[in-house]
């Protein structure tokens, strides 16, 4: 069930809707950053559970397996605390592998310093060589980066609000304008997007933080543009980062499900899905047309095939038929997504994963 009221426990991996749901196609995971929570960071009114937009999302998308992250970001727990970002990113990987994630596609959706700890989290996945992390850097399919501050360019506004709400701590001397291993980390990402063929959606904040912020009890000399534009830039092939007109704190929090931040995501999390039915599509041994044309020759000719035989269904062929679904829901999903797309590169590589689909399907024997 959608979370109807919120509760005082909010650390640790926290299930929202259909996490039980073995039919469901994809885990999403909600990461907040500094100053949030796991839940008044996705809501436009911390006091009105009903503004917790993961809940729509729950009922827009059934067949998702809603779940958010909480971790010691708030102002007094990260004064008290300084745990490193690489040992936050080896913390929430086991809490992941723990809870089962990793056993189907998987995706993230982070704010601000979420998006940092959700490339940490995949580096050692991938690099640690522990089987039950390795899963997660396999299954992830994309990620959604809102207002991250990325790597290399124009940290100083983020270092800067982050000192004001939570003076100087490891986490903060990390986020320093050109930091060098948040340059690192963020160029293993840029290799590690293109080898898993993820799809990632970015936006940036285009308003200043008031002086004056009633949800974290702080006040700034002045107003402060927290990730600009260059901050934000993921440098991703494929991919921009998109200006809303929101400010650090409201950019996550849509008011409604005709904002844009909600719709975009709605569409994004249906590519996600698509690309993980093509992957489980890419795994089903293919039967070729020539060999089935052979074997039917075959049988034909050595007379070892009855009637009744014919006529019942081929349990064999069920795979191929899953395979061919998936493929031909994945090319018009492509064909939608190039009949609204206006930018020339976007429709140029549209245009090329269209045409893998087709030759896939060829490969398949489609006759359509």
């Amino acid at each position: 069930m959608p979370v109807l009221k919120l509760p005082d426990h909010r650390l640790g991996l926290l299930p929202i809707n259909g996490c039980d749901n073995p039919d469901r196609t994809l885990d999403l995971v909600l990461v907040h950053g500094l100053g949030g929570d796991a839940f008044t960071t996705w809501m436009a009114d911390p006091e009105q559970p009903e503004t917790f937009w993961p809940n729509w999302l729950a009922t827009d998308r059934p067949r998702l397996g809603i779940w958010t992250l909480g971790y010691a970001a708030d102002a007094s727990g990260w004064k008290a605390e300084s745990m490193a970002l690489a040992d936050r990113g080896s913390q929430v990987l086991d809490q992941l592998a723990s809870d089962g994630l990793g056993e189907r596609p998987l995706v993230f959706v982070t704010h601000s310093l979420g998006g940092i700890v959700a490339k940490q989290v995949l580096r050692h996945a991938g690099s640690y060589g522990v089987a039950r992390w390795r899963r997660i850097a396999e299954q992830i399919r994309g990620i959604a980066f809102i207002a991250t501050p990325h790597s290399g360019a124009n940290l100083a506004s983020f270092a800067q609000f982050a000192s004001a709400v939570f003076r100087t701590n490891e986490q903060v001397k990390e986020l320093a304008a050109h930091d060098p291993r948040l340059r690192e980390l963020h160029g293993w990402f840029r290799a590690f997007y293109s080898e898993q063929d993820l799809i990632c959606r970015t936006w940036c904040e285009r308003r200043e933080v008031r002086p004056n912020i009633p949800l974290l009890g702080v006040k700034l000399t002045k107003g402060l543009l927290v990730v600009d534009a260059t901050s934000a830039e993921p440098s991703l092939p494929g991919e921009v980062a998109v200006p809303l007109d929101e400010d650090h704190i409201s950019i996550c929090k849509p008011g409604s499900r005709d904002a844009q931040l909600y719709k975009s995501l709605v569409r994004w999390v249906d590519e996600c899905v698509v690309a993980g039915a093509s992957r489980d599509a890419d795994s089903v041994p293919s039967t070729s047309v020539s060999d089935s044309k052979q074997s039917g020759s075959q049988d034909s000719e050595d007379n070892t095939i009855s009637a009744e035989a014919v006529d019942e269904p081929d349990a064999s062929a069920a795979p191929h038929r899953l395979a061919l679904a998936r493929w031909r829901e994945k090319l018009a999903f492509l064909l939608e997504q190039e009949a609204l797309a206006a930018d020339p590169s976007q429709r140029f590589q549209l245009k090329r994963q269209i045409e893998d689909c087709r030759t896939k399907l060829r490969e398949l024997g489609d006759s359509q």
